[in-house]
């Protein structure tokens, strides 16, 4: 849990003369998260190793702001607030993600180097995490802006000696 008067150099105060009032929830608080990792190597495929990264966390809060100053505070970027909402009051969705490297191990010269190659995924599950949603009040607020990559996959290949 983590909580501020401002989260960072693009918030502030709704109202400069009285910042206590917008104590509340930080943008990087985030309630629950979920992370596992592992490294199986399984006895019948030998110098084959699978590697996943498994996460899962809650949305983090958002603000609601009006489009422009109503409150004529001069501040930019704006931080008027719709009366009556106090700062930071919702959350973004979740995020789950999906990492996966496969990879085959060979041993070289003399057993005293490995040879190896295989594929990695990024967000194997194709699910869209948000990285930013709309702030302003109305009819798009909490819309997606801006997302993490889709899937990707590529190659991978190194020699340690």
């Amino acid at each position: 849990r983590t909580r501020d008067d401002g989260s960072d150099y693009d918030e502030h105060p709704q109202n400069p003369f009285d910042i206590r009032a917008d104590w509340g929830p930080s943008r990087q608080d985030q309630r629950n998260r979920l992370a596992a990792s592992a490294i199986f190597e399984l006895p019948f495929l030998e110098g084959v190793s699978f590697a996943p990264i498994f996460t899962l966390g809650t949305g983090r809060p958002i603000n609601q702001l009006l489009a422009s100053d109503v409150y004529r505070t001069g501040a930019y970027p704006i931080s008027a607030r719709p009366a009556g909402v106090a700062r930071n009051p919702y959350l973004s969705p979740k995020q789950v993600n999906l990492d996966l490297r496969v990879m085959k191990t060979i041993k070289v010269m003399n057993e005293r180097a490995l040879f190896q190659f295989g594929v990695e995924s990024f967000n194997l599950l194709n699910h869209t995490n948000v990285e930013r949603v709309s702030q302003w009040a109305g009819p798009r607020y909490g819309g997606i802006l801006e997302s993490l990559p889709a899937r990707q996959i590529q190659l991978m290949t190194q020699f340690e000696f």
